[in-house]
């Protein structure tokens, strides 16, 4: 294991700006689903705690209901015999604190896909729902009563770096999930890498990054210092970790709505999210030649170009 960098002062705030980008739509459409590959690890992990029963699954940070969508998409494979295991569902919990972002996912999830989903995916009684809450006070209700030993898998798309009390939330995701249950933590990264990435993401990163201001980010890794917990390691085991890397087409217009969609930019002044899509435009003018930002056609006379990602996937199952 890396070693850890050290623990730092976060700055919360920017989180309200998810109110802004998930009720407006701009997230669920700015940010890419999940790879099939790696959901189809979550819900095998699902099907071994399960054992061949409906699963339940909790989801905390739910946004808008990306990961939910790929997930219950991915399930529904399986129930068509492409996708590994058959997985079905008793329950699926969503927490999410954005009221915003509550808001879209019972448009995506609760109006638009579940009707669409084939018969036999959810049990009779199946029970999903998004309600209010946040990793801290998801703690202290699952700390005991009914939700106790429920949960097959919990799972973390795109947010356990805002957890503000990791031991805490280690301890409760324990008593919520059945013994052989797994936490399923997931990001997807832009990719600046030499191997795998492109330039011009580099170039985006350097010019949108610089207005974190202290906020909560999966790249710092400080959300790492869980390794070190006892909470983890007395009540986990560490799975190795799972990289997957994939191309997904963009234009000008896409990377900019997916700067726009990150919290710490969409509550900064409009002058100065107007300044940094001037900035993000001038990286891919016409003067810039596409080897030199390492921008790869799709097909260029519709403007549309590869968009590379990394998605990191980590398990943990419960001793």
């Amino acid at each position: 294991m890396s070693a850890q960098p050290p623990q730092q002062q976060h700055n919360y705030a920017p989180r309200s700006g998810f109110d802004t980008s998930g009720a407006s739509g701009l997230y669920h459409s700015a940010r890419p689903d999940y790879p099939q590959d790696a959901i189809r690890k979550i819900l095998n992990a699902a099907a071994g705690s399960s054992k061949g029963s409906p699963v339940s699954l909790l989801e905390i940070g739910s946004g808008t209901g990306i990961s939910t969508q790929s997930v219950l998409e991915g399930a529904a494979k399986t129930i068509a015999g492409d996708g590994g295991e058959r997985v079905t569902f008793q329950r699926y919990l969503a927490v999410e604190p954005s009221a915003g972002m509550r808001q879209d996912w019972t448009k995506h999830i609760s109006r638009d896909l579940l009707p669409k989903l084939p018969a036999g995916l959810l049990a009779n009684d199946a029970d999903v729902a998004c309600v209010d809450g946040t990793f801290e006070n998801v703690s202290e209700a699952l700390s005991g009563g009914e939700e106790q030993g429920l949960y097959d898998v919990v799972l973390i798309a795109q947010a356990f770096h805002w957890c503000q009390d990791i031991p805490g939330s280690l301890n409760a995701i324990a008593k919520a999930l059945k013994k052989g249950g797994y936490l399923a933590l997931i990001w997807n990264m832009e990719d600046q890498s030499d191997e795998t990435g492109a330039k011009w993401v580099r170039e985006a990163r350097t010019q949108y990054e610089r207005f974190e201001d202290g906020t909560p980010q999966f790249r710092h890794r400080y959300w790492a210092s869980m390794y070190k917990e006892p909470a983890l390691n007395d009540q986990y085991e560490v799975v190795p970790a799972e990289f997957f890397s994939r191309k997904l087409p963009t234009t000008v217009e896409g990377v900019k709505n997916r700067v726009l969609s990150k919290s710490y930019i969409s509550v900064l002044p409009q002058q100065k999210q107007d300044e940094l899509m001037k900035g993000i435009e001038s990286i891919f003018a016409q003067s810039s030649s596409d080897d030199e930002i390492g921008r790869v056609w799709i097909d260029e006379q519709k403007g549309v170009f590869e968009y590379p990602y990394q998605t990191e996937l980590l398990l943990f199952k419960k001793k």
